[in-house]
């Protein structure tokens, strides 16, 4: 157990207390800390706390493993400050789920500083961007490690930027609902097959019977593939055909 006496001297002493304050280690309890700290005055513990998160600060922007997943778990806004320093650290993301970012610049920026992280994050397997204002894929053809890839009411992209997918050979889950995209243009772009796929969710994307009986022949591993029922297809034939008798 670690022990640690604070003589009533050092209420004279701030220098002291400060450099106690920093150098504690983890063992120490909370109420000991509290001690210490109860010796300074506010804005000497202030500035003691200022330089404890330049030393936080300094752990988190040379510690590589830490930014292997990128995840907002909660809304943050993120500005073009922020963006560059994800930028900075992106060649060693695997993970990046910005689906809940509250993303302040506009839509061309957002482009920009997208298609900048990702022709650099090359080590990325998973890639989520639902909601967000992006508008070119273009620099997911860097992605090579890519595996799942969601687009959720992504409203800015075209039939056009899904082309990249073509290049992505590895992807396994794709989840575009809600968009702009035709199922035709999905057709198009799986037409040569693609055997690691096995959960398309297409769920919003207006289909005709055909266009269904095409991507479940080229898809032939689909073990997930989900739709919305429109008025190009009716109940009755949907069942017919893919029921189980």
């Amino acid at each position: 157990m670690c022990m640690l006496f604070v003589s009533k001297k050092m209420k004279r002493n701030i220098f002291v207390c400060t450099k106690i304050f920093l150098h504690i280690s983890d063992d120490v309890p909370d109420e000991i800390i509290h001690q210490i700290s109860s010796y300074l005055d506010l804005p000497t513990l202030t500035t003691t706390i200022s330089l404890v998160n330049k030393r936080w600060n300094y752990i988190v922007e040379n510690n590589n493993k830490l930014w292997e997943t990128f995840s907002f778990s909660y809304p943050i806004n993120l500005d073009e400050r922020a963006l560059q320093k994800i930028y900075k650290h992106c060649n060693f993301f695997t993970t990046f789920l910005g689906g809940n970012a509250e993303i302040t610049i506009n839509a061309p920026l957002q482009d920009l500083y997208f298609n900048n992280i990702f022709s650099c994050a090359k080590n990325i397997v998973y890639l989520e961007l639902d909601n967000t204002e992006v508008s070119s894929l273009f620099a997911l053809k860097y992605l090579k490690s890519l595996e799942i890839l969601s687009l959720n009411h992504c409203i800015n992209i075209q039939n056009c930027d899904i082309e990249v997918l073509e290049q992505l050979q590895n992807i396994e889950q794709l989840y575009i609902m809600h968009t702009s995209i035709s199922a035709r243009a999905i057709c198009d772009v799986f037409k040569e097959g693609r055997s690691k796929l096995f959960v398309l969710d297409l769920q919003g994307t207006e289909f005709i019977y055909s266009e269904i009986l095409t991507v479940l022949r080229i898809l032939p591993n689909l073990n997930f593939f989900g739709l919305s029922l429109f008025e190009t297809i009716s109940l009755a034939n949907f069942d017919s055909t893919f029921r189980p008798k």
